[in-house]
């Protein structure tokens, strides 16, 4: 290994594992501070990165799947393809819209896969995520990963996040009908789950008259 590579080498790791102390000190202090107020806002973060990625109708469509059953919830939308560098910020929690106050105000954005996205997990520390990525002129391609935040240490979270960015390799090019629902956020809910998914729910359909 050459003094450049080992330089690399060695930023890269310090890059994985401050993605991992944020991702474990984010994780403990939503745990922490849990409460009715917190247990739903997981719907309305995925309600808005949706909507930062309106298709080119200008809007997004968006079905929520809840069966308490089967202990699962599905988010999908058809909004905007991921990019590789979003589905890798998502995976490693970083923040894809970290820009000038000017520029956000500009765009009014809400924010796109920042740490608020990491109160889905008061779902499930798993989630699985369907989608189709899109560079700019290249084909749609489709892939298959899974968030795991199960880990402990940060150890575990920097071998999930490589193992999540590994499986960004599993799909093909493929065409893409954007009336479709073609991004999915699955979370397998254990009894806590359940109890958050009614929460964020029940908030959803009280608050849609009026944020809607």
């Amino acid at each position: 290994m050459t003094f450049r590579e080992k330089i690399a080498s060695l930023r890269k790791g310090a890059s994985e594992a401050q993605s991992a102390s944020k991702i474990i000190d984010k994780l403990k202090a939503l745990k922490d501070n849990n409460s009715p107020d917190t247990s739903y806002r997981w719907i309305w973060e995925l309600i808005q990165n949706a909507k930062d990625v309106v298709n080119t109708s200008g809007s997004v469509d968006i079905e929520i799947t809840f069966s308490e059953t089967n202990k699962t919830i599905e988010f999908c939308h058809n909004g905007r393809l991921f990019t590789t560098e979003n589905i890798v910020f998502l995976i490693e929690q970083v923040s894809s819209k970290e820009r000038s106050l000017t520029d956000k105000i500009k765009k009014k954005s809400t924010g796109k896969f920042g740490t608020g996205f990491l109160t889905t997990h008061l779902l499930s520390e798993k989630v699985q995520i369907h989608g189709y990525l899109q560079d700019e002129c290249e084909n749609p391609r489709s892939f298959k990963t899974l968030l795991d935040r199960t880990g402990q240490d940060k150890a575990s979270i920097m071998k999930a996040i490589s193992d999540s960015c590994d499986m960004l390799d599993n799909g093909a090019e493929c065409d893409v009908d954007e009336t479709q629902m073609n991004t999915k956020f699955i979370y397998e809910l254990d009894e806590m789950g359940v109890k958050t998914a009614i929460s964020g729910l029940q908030n959803l359909l009280v608050s849609i008259p009026y944020v809607f």
